[in-house]
């Protein structure tokens, strides 16, 4: 609450009862209010701040902290956000497919162990990626391997599928790592490049938003595919490697069709948040 106090220096004068006015008395004070005496102004002064002074609220907005004046109130402190839990919902994590291939290879037997009460099985399946996720104690960089997997289905279920099989089970074996094969991200990375030519190889005309394997088989099985194209030799070359490539290893597709989304999702995880 703010304050103002305004005191007028002009004091009119009383005028005792019964006293005569004049005509030109009259007048003036119908003009101009009678000025009173100094001490006069200086006594009116002093009693109209007595009585400020007398009511509690201003005196305790003068001096705060005089005896029964509440302190002042403070406006409380934000709570302080709480820590991301790993892997909760939201948590981001860094990882690519083939460094993904690397940590799980190099570390397998960790992997392997750390969601089973009874060893190692010679399976990395996602109870494992949730256990290794969730320690602290494991390294930060097989923990947001792990995370990475969890959070984007389409990686793990591209190394789910590597070493072939109809359909996705969860389970990661090191022949599947061995399948995958390093040059893997680089394939996908050109059909994400190109994902247009990709997609309607098979078909021509307008694209359906998936790229399906006999798309892939289209690009190399056409003999005239690349030409009135607007590539350079460079990008015809990498396209027709990435073709083999996927050709070749179909369960870097999950030997299906897979959608610009779940591509963009797949190779492009968020930064890392933790370590260890």
């Amino acid at each position: 609450m703010s304050i103002s106090v305004s005191i007028s220096t002009n004091y009119v004068a009383p005028r005792a009862i019964g006293a005569s006015v004049n005509s030109t008395d009259a007048n003036s004070q119908q003009n101009a209010p009678a000025q009173g005496t100094a001490a006069d102004v200086a006594t009116a002064s002093s009693n109209a701040l007595r009585g400020l002074l007398a009511d509690p609220r201003i005196a305790c907005q003068l001096n705060p902290g005089a005896a029964g004046c509440d302190a002042p109130k403070k406006a409380p402190a934000p709570a302080p956000s709480a820590p991301a839990t790993p892997g909760a919902p939201g948590s981001s994590r860094a990882g690519s497919l083939d460094s993904a291939v690397r940590v799980l290879r190099d570390n397998f037997s960790v992997f392997d162990a750390a969601g089973k009460q009874n060893g190692q099985d010679g399976i990395i399946g996602t109870v494992d990626l949730e256990a290794v996720r969730d320690n602290l104690t494991y390294d930060s960089s097989l923990r947001d391997t792990a995370a990475y997997l969890l959070e984007n289905p389409e990686a793990l279920m591209a190394l789910d599928m590597a070493g072939g099989g109809d359909f996705p089970d969860g389970k990661i074996a090191m022949g599947d790592l061995n399948s995958y094969g390093d040059g893997s991200e680089k394939a996908l990375r050109t059909l994400q490049d190109h994902f247009d030519l990709f997609d309607t190889a098979m078909h021509g005309g307008s694209g359906d938003g998936k790229v399906a394997p006999g798309d892939v088989q289209a690009v190399l099985d056409n003999p005239n595919f690349f030409e009135g194209r607007n590539l350079t030799p460079e990008q015809v070359k990498e396209v027709r490697n990435a073709a083999t490539y996927l050709s070749q290893h179909p369960g870097v597709m999950r030997g299906s069709d897979i959608s610009r989304d779940s591509l963009n999702n797949a190779l492009s995880p968020p930064t890392p948040t933790h370590s260890k």
